[in-house]
């Protein structure tokens, strides 16, 4: 009896759609007028391209060919001379106070190099201190860090 007994549907079928959505649908529909009036455009566009160079190229054909005249001024324009202002001219003061023109001057390699103390906080990552010259007696060389060694006695075994 428990044989022919029908079983049950379990669950839920999921939803069925036999067409997407009206805006889906509308979407596809544009794009795909668009892209038709897109293609008739860059046709079109191409037939009028072709046909002005086809004009344009018979024009420069019949054409004559142009001689070109070259005239010669009646005279020279006068030329121009930069006269620079004399020394008297130029302003003695700088404008500049005594701090900005020292940092702008430690822009300069070789017054940098010559004023480095002056010019270089230590330590820098950015300007290196510069090399000594050969000749230079008063050079110091810069002392490497000294360890020291530190003895550890070791705590004997006791006897057990």
């Amino acid at each position: 009896m428990g044989a022919n007994r029908k079983k049950p549907f379990r669950g839920s079928a999921p939803k069925v759609m036999v067409e997407p959505p009206l805006f889906i649908r509308l979407c596809q529909s544009f794009v795909d007028n668009l892209g038709i009036i897109l293609k008739t455009a860059f046709v079109f566009g191409c037939i009028f391209l072709v046909q002005d160079l086809l004009t344009g190229l018979a024009e420069t054909r019949q054409a004559p060919p142009r001689s070109t005249q070259i005239l010669e001024p009646d005279r020279l324009p006068d030329p121009v001379i930069d006269e620079e202002p004399a020394e008297e001219e130029l302003p003695k003061e700088s404008f500049l106070s005594d701090g900005v023109q020292h940092a702008l001057n430690c822009t300069f390699t070789d017054y940098r190099n010559a004023h480095y103390d002056e010019c270089v906080d230590e330590p820098s990552d950015v300007y290196r201190l510069p090399p000594a010259d050969p000749n230079d007696r008063g050079y110091l060389e810069r002392n490497a860090a000294i360890l020291f060694a530190s003895a550890v006695i070791a705590e004997q075994p006791r006897d057990l």
